[in-house]
């Protein structure tokens, strides 16, 4: 299997009211009552999200690995990987967006060689097995950026693998040199797509219910969220630490070169943030960028397409794309 590139994308269903003409009535009945400025944010990433897609069907995927933050999650704390020969689910949050859904296929096979594969390298990682191998259920945080990834790509020939990320675990960065490793040893082509989203703790700009946090979840608002954002997006486009966060950012779409030991100590940093900020996507994207870092060290190298990041919401989101050139 040859690694050939990633994307990292939101899994906020919210993106999908940003599009007016939306197949999804409820979609297009609730752009139709939001403030302009939800719509526009809204819709910037889902249009990001679509040339995303775009992007990653071009690099002629045969396995496309989806790793989520918010999979079935197992209490031992290890990594879980679906075993089902399909998946199906749809993006239900909050009684709705039940109407976006996706079925795909799984590689089963694969998925098994990829198991046996991360325990020899002594990670923490369990199949999941769901009724007897029927289809494993999905939801938001599978369903979202793999609507728009299956929707680009050639059904008949593209499978799946899915991973669900530990939670509380210090293994990110040995899983990512794992799944870099595993996909060296197969024939395949292979692109990563990642799932996560930014901090948890920004500032609602509208009190609509629809979009408010679960009660539950204790999230208030707090002054990091920004700059937290900010640095994932740094992260992302391959600027330097030393440039600081008050770099210019530049334009969406430009492609950056992307080297894994500039971008480092951006993550370290926000690693170090995130018990304020809170973002889900500290599970899965650190996870990432060991994977890259492993294509860097093989003698590859990465450039990085930062399509958008906005808080429509309480949370954060961006979509971006790596290419990997050799």
């Amino acid at each position: 299997m040859v690694f050939v590139g990633a994307a990292i994308l939101p899994h906020g269903a919210i993106i999908f009211d940003g599009d007016p003409n939306s197949g999804s009535s409820a979609c297009r009945e609730r752009n139709s009552t939001m403030p302009p400025d939800l719509i526009k944010n809204c819709s910037n990433l889902y249009t990001s999200c679509e040339r995303a897609a775009d992007l990653v069907a071009k690099m002629n995927p045969d396995i496309v690995l989806l790793v989520t933050p918010h999979g079935i999650s197992l209490s031992s704390g290890a990594f879980g990987v679906y075993m089902a020969n399909t998946a199906r689910g749809n993006a239900l949050w909050n009684d709705c967006w039940q109407d976006i859904e996706i079925n795909i296929p799984l590689d089963a096979q694969l998925s098994d060689q990829l198991l046996g594969f991360v325990q020899k390298r002594g990670l923490k990682a369990d199949g999941i097995i769901t009724f007897s191998m029927m289809e494993a259920p999905l939801r938001w945080g599978e369903v979202v950026p793999l609507w728009f990834i299956d929707r680009k790509i050639d059904s008949e020939k593209v499978k799946y693998i899915i991973v669900s990320s530990a939670r509380n675990s210090d293994g990110y960065d040995v899983m990512g040199k794992a799944l870099y490793d595993f996909a060296s040893t197969q024939q395949q082509r292979l692109a990563v797509v990642i799932s996560g989203d930014l901090a948890h703790t920004h500032e609602m700009a509208y009190s609509i219910p629809l979009y408010l946090p679960d009660y539950r979840s204790d999230l208030k608002p707090e002054d990091i969220a920004e700059e937290f954002d900010r640095m994932w997006e740094m992260w992302a486009r391959g600027i330097p630490y030393s440039e600081g966060t008050t770099k210019e950012l530049g334009h969406l779409n430009d492609v950056h070169p992307w080297v894994a030991s500039h971008c480092l100590p951006w993550l370290q940093r926000i690693l170090k943030d995130n018990p304020i900020a809170k973002a889900c996507g500290r599970r899965t994207i650190p996870i990432l960028h060991s994977i890259l870092e492993k294509e860097i060290e093989n003698g590859g190298s990465v450039t990085s397409c930062f399509l958008a990041r906005c808080a429509p919401t309480y949370y954060g989101m961006m979509s971006v794309v790596f290419n990997v050139n050799r």
